[in-house]
Parts: structure tokens; C-alpha cells; sequence
């Protein structure tokens, strides 16, 4: 830093300067001002990053250009003003400056980039320009002091989780001349024009009733407490109501016929989600695909067979528990759970013979059930007749053809699994066919387990966990290796047990012995296992759910697929890693990539170089 000196807390640039260079004061922690020369131009990228002491800067009308991150977590800084000769923020140019409240920004200015002010969370004052044109991601995420906004004419380019974690925001407004974007009948929400979808929303937002549709994380973090879809409405976005911790209610109205992924994520106060579709199946929900909020109860109309079909379909038996609106108010007490069951499988009317006890089942896996059996019972006869009920499993052992009788010789807890099918006769297969289960447990017989993409081999979409047994290898046939082949959505948490020779199970991650290589990442999974020395592929961390990723020293070399490490924003490689190669396939969110010392051999495109800083 020749250029440049400090003293006594004072930034001194020399005149005649043009360019403050990148990460010139970055991170000088004791910078508490700065003196700019009237001939500086631009402010280069991480130029003030860190300077977490400085309060105050004047930026002279000679600058056009503020670079990346230029004054990302710059936590002193309280106001300040840009001079007309910017036209442009650059990405994350203020971020993480937790006390700034007020802003003034050029009159001239066209593009707010990417996470300019995210998590800037005492801004509350703050005025957009009708010059913009284009607002960036994320551009003001986590600004929860913010309470109303409005969207000038001028915008052309806007984006779903532009204002995510805004909680205190209570008023959305679009200008009327405004081509692109709407907030029509006072809604304070943002509408797509174009095609009639809600896009930004708050927690005053009143649905329009020409809007058919609410986009992908359109109330995502916005403080939420309770909210009614109107009937209307028959598609949501992913992530829809994703981080708001205050949400306790959720009501679907009749028309929902699509939900997307994760809607209910982090909503770990929800205690209820009323839908009042009568048919679940018109609701299209990707296999496999989670929505959260899982603690909270389901209430469904209490139509004839209604409750039973929410009951059959995995995604909904995920829930602490399914009841009617009936229920809900008290009014079913003495409902046959059993005669419930019965419908779930398709078997209500069926010749089911029980001797010499009704059984009792489990409510979390409705398609298990269990028979206690002592020894004046022996022998204990189940009599099945129904050629919907395809599939059969005893005691969780391998899976057998279907047989209408079984008969027990044993005392003891029985467990019967059946499996019905639309369509029969169904031929077994030597695969299991668990979907929706809470627990796979792959037997100590079985070698390997085909993934649901071979559907010749049946599906686990929408299980909650599998535990591999001792026998599981995971070839097939020689090097064809099956266990990191096993679909992403398929499971929450994948396990095996102690005595598999071949793979062990650390931090929710599987691992191969022999040469401690990382197989299989959950989306469960905070921190990597110390003493892993490789990673099966460079898309092994594509279910990462953690906002920083840490990569062990003991990960000697790795190549890693930015566009598939889930949601990390930062990655940091701890020392002891030597090379790294960096690619990126599809969308990051990856900001910031932090290498140690020992990296001696480091390849990226430069895109990615510029996210990189070092230790």
C-alpha cells in the first residue's frame, strides 16, 4: 500500500490519483475516514472491505464507478451520499454495513447490482431513483428496517428475492407507468404483468384476484404470522414462505394445483396448514421434493375418503399429524382409525380377516402394520384378499410375493408391510419399494440398491432415511459403483451401519474406509468430517445446506462444482490442502472463496478468481 498512508486514522490518497486499486484499505480495521481527490474516477473492488472503523466518506462527483464489495461490512458507516456521476453499484458494494441508515443515491444512477445493500439492517430511508432500470438478486435481502418501498417506472429488471428478509416491510408500490410491473387494487406486492404472477410480496400484501399464480420466494423472510391463498391461486413457487419465523398459519385455497419445493423451510413455528383441495392428486408435487414445516398439523376437509387420500400420498404423511376440519373444531371424536387405515390401501371393503386381535399400526408409516402376538394366540393367522395389495414385507426382512395368508409360529411384535399398486398384477422385484417410508433398512443380505432413476427397480422418492446393511458394497458388478448414484431427493439422511467393512458413516456423511473418500453428502450435514483425503466427484457437495462451507486440510487435492454446492455462499479451504481446481456448471451463490497458504497449484476460470481472497 505505497500509494497510500494513514495517519492517525486518517486515509490520505495522493492527488493526481484515478483509481483507488482493488483491496487498497481492505480490511485496515483502525481506518476511521478517508480524504478522496477530486481526480479519483473509480473506487476499485474490496477498496474499503473490512474497514470496519470507518465512519464517515465523502465520494467526490469525479467517480463514475464503485467496484464489487467496495465497502462490504463497513459496520461505522451511518449515511452516506452518492454524487451524480455513478451510474452504476456494483455488486455487494455496501453489504453487511449493519448500521447504515440512510442513503442517498445518484440521480442518475441505472443499475443496483446483485446484494448491494444486503443485510444493511438499520437502512429505513432509502429512495429509488426512476433513472434505474435494472435492481439486482438479493439487492436489499435482510433489510429489516426497511417499511416501504416503491418501484419506479424506469425498471425494467427485477428479481423475486430482491427484498427477501425484509420483515419489517409493510408497503409495496409500483408506479402506474410502469410497463413491466404492477401493483394493482393497492396490493402492495410487486405483479409480474406479463403473466399475472405475484412476484414480491409483504406481510400487509392482499392477492389480486387477477393473479393466478405467486412466484418462487415471493414471501420469502418477510415476517409473516399467518396468510389465506385465496381459491383463485393454483400454483406457488419454491421457497415460497421459506425463513419466516413467525408463521404460524397457512391456508391453501380449492384451486392449488402445483407447490414447489422447500415452501415451508425454516418455518419452524408453524402449527397449521389447512388445505381445502378435496383431491390431493390434483396437486402436483415433484417426487421426492421436500416442503417443510413438518411440526405443523394438516387439516383437510372431512369429505368421505378425503383424509385417507392425503394420508396415502408421501409428501402429506410427512406432517406431525393429518386431521379433518372436523377435528380441528372437535367435532369427529370416535373416528375409526382403523377403518381409516383400510381406505389408505385400498382395501375398505376387502375380505381382511384378523385372528384373533384387531392389530395397531404406526402412524408415521400408515402402510406398516404391527401384531402383538403372545403365546395363547399361537398360531396367529392373517387373512388377506385384495388384488390391489400387490407387495408384501414380514418383520422388515427381503421382499417376498404377495401371499394371502401368513401365519406366525412365534410370540412376539410382527410386522406386516403391504405395497398396493394401481395397476396389478405387479411383479416384485429384487429391490425394495419403499416410497414415503420413515426407515429403509437395507438388509445384511443385500450388496447393492438400484436408484430410483432405473424404474424397472421400484423407488425410495420421499423417504425420510436409509441405513445401509453390513453386506452393502454398492457394485454391482466390478467398479460399477452404485451408492453416490443414489438420486438427490430421494432421502433426507443416508446411513450405514458399524459393522460395514467397506463404508462408515461421520457427520452425516458417508465415507469409504480404505481410502477415507467422502461417497455421499445429506442435506443434513453442518460440518465435513475431519481425515477425509478425497472427494468422489467434483459434485459431491450438491446438497450442502449450510450458508459456509469448510474443506478440511487433510483433503490433500479436490475439484470442486461451484454451480453444485448447494447453499454455500462461502467456501474456505483450511490449511493442508495443496491443489484446487475450481469449475462451475449452472448458477452459485457462492460470494467469497477464502485459500490457505499451502495452496500451491490453483486453476478457476476468471470468474471465479474474482471471488477469491487469501488468508
Amino acid at each position: 500500500m505505497a500509494e497510500y498512508e494513514i495517519k492517525d486514522g486518517v486515509g490520505i490518497i495522493p492527488e493526481g490519483t484515478e483509481t483507488i486499486k482493488n483491496s487498497a484499505f481492505q480490511d485496515c480495521t483502525g481506518l476511521t475516514s478517508i480524504v478522496i481527490p477530486d481526480s479519483v474516477k473509480e473506487i476499485g473492488w474490496w477498496a474499503f472491505f473490512g474497514c470496519t472503523a470507518l465512519k464517515s466518506i465523502v465520494i467526490p462527483k469525479s467517480v463514475t464507478v464503485i467496484g464489487k464489495s467496495a465497502f462490504k461490512g463497513c459496520t461505522g458507516l451511518t449515511n452516506i451520499v452518492i454524487p451524480d456521476s455513478v451510474t452504476e453499484l456494483s455488486w455487494s458494494a455496501f453489504e453487511g454495513c449493519t448500521n447504515l441508515k440512510c442513503i442517498v443515491l445518484s440521480k442518475t444512477l441505472k443499475k443496483i447490482d446483485g446484494s448491494c445493500f444486503e443485510g444493511c439492517s438499520q437502512l429505513s430511508d432509502i429512495v429509488i431513483p426512476e433513472s434505474v432500470t435494472y435492481i439486482g438478486s438479493s439487492a436489499f435481502e435482510g433489510c429489516t428496517g426497511l417499511t416501504n418501498i416503491v418501484i419506479p417506472a424506469s425498471v425494467m429488471e427485477l428479481y423475486n428475492d430482491t427484498f427477501n428478509g425484509c420483515t419489517g416491510l409493510t408497503s409495496i408500490k409500483v408506479a402506474e407507468d410502469n410497463e413491466n410491473f404492477d401493483s394493482r387494487d393497492n396490493c402492495n406486492a410487486v405483479i409480474n404483468t406479463r403473466d399475472n404472477r405475484l412476484m414480491i410480496g409483504c406481510k400487509s400484501t392482499q392477492i389480486p384476484s387477477a393473479v393466478l399464480s405467486i412466484g418462487a420466494e415471493a414471501f420469502k423472510g418477510k415476517g409473516l404470522v399467518s396468510i389465506e391463498i385465496p381459491n383463485h391461486i393454483v400454483s406457488i413457487g419454491g421457497r415460497c414462505f421459506e425463513d419466516n419465523e413467525s408463521l404460524e398459519s397457512v391456508t391453501f385455497g380449492k384451486s392449488i394445483k402445483e407447490l414447489g419445493e422447500y415452501i415451508f423451510k425454516g418455518c419452524d413455528n408453524l402449527k397449521r396448514v389447512v388445505s381445502n383441495v378435496e383431491d390431493p392428486t390434483q396437486i402436483s408435487i415433484e417426487r421426492g421434493v421436500e416442503l417443510g414445516g413438518y411440526q405443523a398439523t394438516l387439516y383437510v376437509p372431512d369429505t368421505k375418503g378425503v383424509l385417507a387420500a392425503y394420508k396415502k400420498k408421501a409428501i402429506w404423511k410427512k406432517f406431525a399429524a393429518i386431521e379433518t376440519f372436523a377435528a380441528e373444531t372437535g367435532q369427529n371424536e370416535g373416528n375409526d382409525e382403523w377403518a381409516s387405515f383400510l381406505e389408505l390401501i385400498g382395501m375398505k371393503d376387502s375380505k381382511l380377516k384378523l385372528k384373533p386381535i384387531s392389530p395397531e399400526y404406526d402412524i408415521k408409516d400408515m402402510l406398516t402394520v404391527t401384531y402383538h402376538v403372545t403365546e395363547d394366540m399361537l398360531p396367529f393367522t392373517v387373512v388377506l384378499d385384495d388384488n390391489r395389495a400387490c407387495e408384501m414385507y414380514v418383520d422388515d426382512q427381503v421382499a417376498k410375493p404377495f401371499k394371502k395368508k401368513v401365519t406366525f409360529k412365534k410370540a412376539g411384535d410382527h410386522i406386516i408391510r403391504l405395497f398396493a399398486s394401481d395397476s396389478f398384477p405387479y411383479k416384485p422385484t429384487n429391490c425394495l419399494n419403499y416410497e414415503g417410508s420413515e426407515l429403509i433398512k437395507i438388509p445384511d443380505s443385500m450388496t447393492y440398491v438400484k436408484p430410483a432413476s432405473y424404474p424397472d427397480y421400484g423407488t425410495f422418492r420421499g423417504s425420510r432415511k436409509m441405513l445401509l446393511g453390513a453386506g452393502f458394497t454398492g457394485v454391482e458388478d466390478i467398479g460399477s459403483f452404485k451408492l453416490e448414484r443414489l438420486p438427490e431427493n430421494d432421502f433426507e439422511e443416508l446411513d450405514v451401519v458399524p459393522t460395514n467393512a467397506i463404508y462408515e458413516s461421520r457427520n452425516g456423511c458417508i465415507i469409504r474406509k480404505e481410502d477415507q473418500t467422502l461417497m455421499y453428502v445429506s442435506a443434513l450435514t453442518s460440518t465435513l468430517p475431519e481425515g477425509i483425503k478425497m472427494l468422489k466427484g467434483s459434485w459431491i457437495m450438491q446438497k450442502w445446506s449450510q450458508p459456509k462451507l469448510l474443506i478440511p486440510g487433510s483433503v490433500n487435492s479436490l475439484a470442486l462444482d461451484l454451480g453444485k454446492v448447494g447453499c454455500a455462499e462461502e467456501i474456505e479451504f483450511c490449511d493442508g490442502v495443496h491443489e484446487i481446481e475450481l469449475i462451475q456448471n449452472g448458477e452459485t451463490q457462492v460470494k467469497r472463496i477464502i485459500l490457505p497458504s499451502s495452496v500451491i497449484k490453483f486453476d478457476a476460470p476468471a470468474d471465479l478468481k474474482k471471488l477469491v481472497v487469501k488468508k
